[in-house]
């Protein structure tokens, strides 16, 4: 079963690619602090913009995932449990699993994470009739290191919208970026996605 809908309800703290390494990249000198703001804004749109493609998530961020209630869950549906979008999953004590019904909030007691599947998979151990939401964690710890094919990715596409800064443009420079940016993304793709 996959839920109806997921949303983020805690942006991450800190990005993969930071603000010194993009601006080095964009040859914008150290002291130069005037796009600083505009440059972040656009390393958080170009995070999402690599995370939504390959369908994964680079650091850590909290989801809410909505399943409607017009069928039960469980092992006795048959369904094989609930796919929760976004990997990779954290599960410990700071990044726990909650699934609320219309009876309450489930006992950690009463489902199984397998966070090791793509895509992560909960099953209730008692199964349950209704709709349900689920708050969970997804993507690495900050301290974790994501892929360098995935920070290159995330800098040639700053460096994209930093010159291009208009949704339409003559400059037939805007093909070569999108082309490099694909390549990266299939070359870590392991969902099929890019």
């Amino acid at each position: 079963m996959k839920p109806t809908s997921c949303v983020v309800i805690r942006h991450p703290r800190v990005e993969p690619v930071s603000l010194t390494e993009v601006k080095e990249h964009l040859r914008i000198l150290p002291e130069n602090a005037e796009d600083d703001h505009y440059v972040q804004g656009l390393i958080a749109t170009a995070r999402r913009l690599v995370e939504s493609r390959l369908g994964i998530t680079m650091v850590e961020t909290q989801y809410r995932a909505k399943l409607c209630g017009h069928t039960g869950c469980g092992c006795s549906c048959g369904c094989g449990g609930i796919e929760l979008p976004n990997p990779p999953l954290l599960v410990d004590d700071e990044h726990p699993v909650v699934i609320s019904t219309p009876a309450g909030i489930l006992d950690p007691d009463d489902f199984e994470v397998d966070a090791d599947r793509y895509p992560a998979v909960i099953k209730p151990l008692r199964g349950f009739r209704g709709p349900a939401t689920i708050t969970y964690w997804a993507g690495l710890m900050p301290e974790d290191e994501n892929q360098p094919t995935l920070k290159t990715a995330i800098m040639l596409a700053v460096g994209h919208l930093y010159k291009h800064r208009e949704a339409v443009s003559s400059d037939v420079s805007m093909i070569v970026t999108p082309m490099a940016f694909d390549a990266l993304l299939s070359a870590e793709s392991y969902s099929g996605r890019w």
